[in-house]
């Protein structure tokens, strides 16, 4: 078992997501990868002097999360890989619940999970959605193309299909766990555990707060999984995923509208009323548009 920790100048907080993985109540045999990503602060010697050689440092020029897992996961040595963010806690029990969950479901390659959301104290995947995604056959296709229920502190995947996968899409700086697992759900099948696995810290610096961009890349990761033709088209059909893009338009122009890109806007719901010409909160957004511009 592997675990791979990507972290980008946050020498004060990755210690703690280190030590949640050290401190594992399955803990034997599983080794922890650091991927250093360009840091110009002190993360190396912080690393170095608290860890010493129960960590294993990667360091590598500024490129990015995903490459920067994807690079931890060519290193690692273990079958099975999991990943951590250097922001986030995990549970003391999360490896032992998802290898409770694999040794009765050895047909699965895939797992994730829920977790907490320190700044609320509520779980992340709302417990309605959850109880559906813990169902058999829950960990769907057309589930994740209306609401990504994937968080990477919970992933966990065997390193051949991780592979096989391709990893990460280094071009995608958020909704790349997502996108993983959507890819991944065409050929492999995957599940969702109803357990708190993580808690969730979120930094000024965290990519995922800026609203704009995760909605451009949620958009993106979708666009390209079908321009690919990777069968999503066929797995779903145009409906569901005219659906999806509709609801990800939407959410894109409600974002350039709260940041004054007004005429961005505009096109955003013009798109999501053309994807699902009867999205009645898209109609209504666009033509709220449209008489603002006129008057």
């Amino acid at each position: 078992m592997s675990v791979v920790i990507p972290t980008f100048n946050r020498s004060p907080m990755v210690p703690a997501s280190i030590r949640s993985v050290l401190g594992q109540t399955v803990a034997t045999g599983v080794e922890t990868i650091v991927v250093d990503d360009g840091s110009t602060d002190d993360t190396v010697s912080v690393l170095a002097s608290e860890f010493g050689d129960r960590v294993r440092v990667i360091g590598q020029a500024n490129r990015g999360a995903s490459e920067a897992r994807n690079a931890g996961v060519r290193e690692a040595r273990g079958e099975w890989v999991a990943f951590n963010d250097s922001d986030d806690v995990w549970a003391p029990d999360k490896l032992e619940k998802q290898f409770r969950f694999l040794d009765a479901h050895p047909d699965i390659g895939l797992l994730c999970g829920n977790g907490i959301d320190l700044t609320s104290g509520a779980r992340v995947i709302s417990p309605r959605r959850a109880r559906q995604l813990a169902c058999e056959g829950g960990a769907s296709l057309g589930e994740m193309l209306i609401h990504s229920y994937v968080r990477t502190p919970t992933l966990m995947v065997r390193r051949d299909l991780f592979l096989e996968i391709g990893g990460f899409d280094r071009s995608l700086p958020v909704c790349e766990d997502s996108d993983f697992f959507m890819r991944a759900l065409l050929t492999h099948p995957a599940a969702f555990l109803d357990e708190p696995l993580f808690s969730m810290g979120r930094t000024d610096d965290h990519l995922g707060k800026n609203s704009e961009r995760r909605c451009e890349c949620a958009i993106r990761s979708l666009e390209q999984l079908v321009a690919q033709g990777t069968g999503v088209v066929d797995r779903v059909g145009v409906q569901r995923l005219n659906k999806s893009l509709a609801y990800r338009y939407y959410r894109l122009g409600r974002a350039y509208e709260k940041s004054g890109k007004r005429g961005e806007a505009e096109k955003a719901f013009s798109v999501a009323v053309a994807k699902q010409p009867y999205y009645g909160r898209a109609i209504f957004s666009l033509w709220r548009r449209r008489l603002a511009r006129a008057w």
